[in-house]
C-alpha cells in the first residue's frame, strides 16, 4: 500500500509566486514541500522537466541548491524569474518606471487595427520582441497597441540589468492571455470557445494597467518573502531537453543530485508549445518555425514524424505493448504510435535522469494513470518497469486524488486522469 503524506498548505506570500504564472500541469506546491522535508539534508536537488519551478521555488525555500531544466523557453524564463529573486524595491522602482515610460495606455474604443499596426511596425523594427499571428483574431485593438507599447518601454530599458529585465518580463507574459480572447481553461492549446465567444459577446473591457499591476505585486510580495527567510539556497535554470543536453550539462558542472522530484508530460495532455504561442511570439523567445521544429521535441507532443518507429527496448515493457496493440486494434492508428513515442522518450528521459543521481541519492517521479479510447493506460507501472528495467528499485510512495484545478487535463476521449502516483527511486 502507498504510504500517506500529510500535504500542509504553505506560505501564502510563496503561494503567490506558485500562481503568477496560470501554467497548467504545475506541481501543487504542499505536495513538493513535504517530500523536500523527508530530505532537509539534501544539497543539491534537480528538476529535469521543470515546468513553471515549483521544485526550484520550494527548494530555494528550504536552503537547498536547485537545478531546472525545461525545452519550453517561456518555462525557463518563468523558473528563473520565481526562483532568482531580485530587491522587491528595486523591481518596484522599475516597474513604475516601466509603466511610465509607455505612458497612458488606451481604453477601449481609443485605438484602432491602423493606430496598433503602427506600434506592431515600431516593435518589428526597433526592438527583439515580435507578435502573433493574426493579433486582431486574439486581441481587441487597444490592448494591441498597449501590449506593443509595453514592449518599447521595455527595450528603451535595455541598460539595466538582466534579472531585472526578466522579472519585467515575465510579468509581462503573466497577463498576456488574460488580456487576450483565448479562453483560459482549455490546456490543448489556443482557442476562441463557445464560452469565450458568449463572454466576448456580452462585452469584456480589458484593463492591460491593471493586470500588470496585480501580477507585478503577487511577484513583489513572493519575493519579499523568499528574501525574509534565514536562509536561501541558488537556483540555475538552463533551457535543453532532458533526452539529450540533461546528462551533458551535469557532467560538464560535475552535478550530482541527492534528490530529483519531477513529473513527466503526459501523452498527447497539454500542448504547451500551442498554449504558449502569443508569450513565444510576443517576447521574441521563438518564431513560427522555430515553434514547429520545437513542436515535435516536447514529450507526450501530438505531432511526431512519420516513419517507422523503434520498438520499446526491454522485455520488462510487455504490459504497454499490450496496451498499445488494445488501442490499436480498436483502429486508433495515431494514438497508438503517439503512446509508443511517447514510451520510448520516457526510456530515454528515465535513462538519463537516474543517471545523475548521487550514490545514496533519490527521485521522486510523479505520474498517472489515464484511459483512452476505453483502454487503461497504467503510466505509473509503466514508468516504474522501465525504472527496474535500468537496475533501480521503485516504491510507490504516495497515490492521491487529483483535487487541484489549475491541473486543467482534458477528458475528451475518455482520457481522464483522476489521480497520480509518487514513484520514489533510491539508488
Amino acid at each position: 500500500m502507498p504510504r500517506p503524506l500529510k500535504l500542509k498548505e504553505i506560505d501564502e506570500k510563496r503561494n503567490k509566486l506558485h500562481t503568477f504564472f496560470r501554467f497548467p500541469g504545475s506541481f501543487h506546491p504542499p505536495l513538493v514541500n513535504a517530500l523536500l522535508k523527508n530530505h532537509y539534508r539534501a544539497h543539491t536537488i534537480g528538476d529535469p522537466m521543470s515546468g513553471s519551478g515549483c521544485v526550484a521555488v520550494e527548494g530555494i525555500a528550504r536552503n537547498h541548491n536547485a537545478v531546472s531544466m525545461d525545452i519550453d523557453p517561456l518555462s525557463c524564463l518563468i523558473t528563473k524569474v520565481k526562483s532568482n529573486p531580485v530587491d522587491p524595491d528595486d523591481y518596484k522602482a522599475l516597474f513604475e518606471q516601466w509603466v511610465e515610460l509607455a505612458g497612458p495606455l488606451p481604453k477601449k474604443n481609443e485605438s484602432d487595427e491602423d493606430e496598433a499596426r503602427n506600434f506592431l511596425l515600431r516593435l518589428e523594427t526597433e526592438t527583439n520582441y515580435s507578435w502573433p499571428l493574426n493579433p486582431f483574431h486574439w486581441f481587441e485593438p487597444y490592448v494591441v497597441e498597449s501590449l506593443a507599447r509595453l514592449l518599447l518601454a521595455l527595450y528603451d530599458l535595455k541598460r539595466v540589468k538582466s534579472a531585472l529585465r526578466e522579472a519585467l518580463e515575465a510579468t509581462f507574459a503573466s497577463v498576456i492571455r488574460r488580456v487576450s480572447r483565448a479562453d483560459p481553461q482549455p490546456v490543448s492549446g489556443l482557442e476562441v470557445t463557445k464560452i469565450m465567444k458568449k463572454r466576448l459577446e456580452k462585452g469584456i473591457t480589458y484593463d492591460v494597467t491593471a493586470e500588470l499591476r496585480d501580477r507585478s505585486k503577487m511577484l513583489f510580495e513572493g519575493y519579499q518573502h523568499l528574501l525574509s527567510l534565514d536562509s536561501l539556497g541558488s537556483s540555475r535554470v538552463v533551457q535543453g531537453d532532458v533526452r539529450n543536453d540533461w546528462v551533458r550539462y551535469c557532467r560538464v558542472h560535475r552535478i550530482q543530485f541527492d534528490l530529483i522530484i519531477t513529473s513527466p508530460p503526459y501523452c498527447n495532455a497539454i500542448e504547451y508549445w500551442r498554449r504558449h504561442k502569443l508569450e513565444y511570439f510576443w517576447l521574441g523567445l521563438l518564431n513560427w518555425d522555430k515553434i514547429m521544429d520545437k513542436s515535435r521535441k516536447f514529450i507526450g507532443s501530438t505531432t511526431i514524424l512519420q516513419g517507422k518507429l523503434a520498438q520499446l527496448g526491454t522485455p520488462k515493457l510487455d504490459d504497454v505493448r499490450s496496451t498499445i496493440e488494445k488501442i490499436e486494434a480498436r483502429g486508433r492508428i495515431r494514438k497508438a504510435r503517439l503512446l509508443q513515442k511517447y514510451f520510448l522518450d520516457s526510456e530515454k528521459w528515465i535513462s538519463s535522469v537516474l543517471s545523475t543521481l548521487s550514490t545514496g541519492g533519490t527521485a521522486y517521479i510523479i505520474v498517472g494513470p489515464s484511459t483512452s479510447y476505453g483502454v487503461y493506460v497504467d503510466t505509473p507501472k509503466f514508468i516504474s518497469d522501465i525504472i527496474r528495467s535500468e537496475g533501480y528499485e521503485t516504491e510507490t510512495f504516495l497515490e492521491y486524488s487529483l483535487k487541484n484545478q489549475r491541473m486543467q487535463y482534458p477528458t475528451r476521449n475518455g482520457a481522464k486522469i483522476k489521480t497520480e502516483t509518487v514513484i520514489a527511486v533510491s539508488n
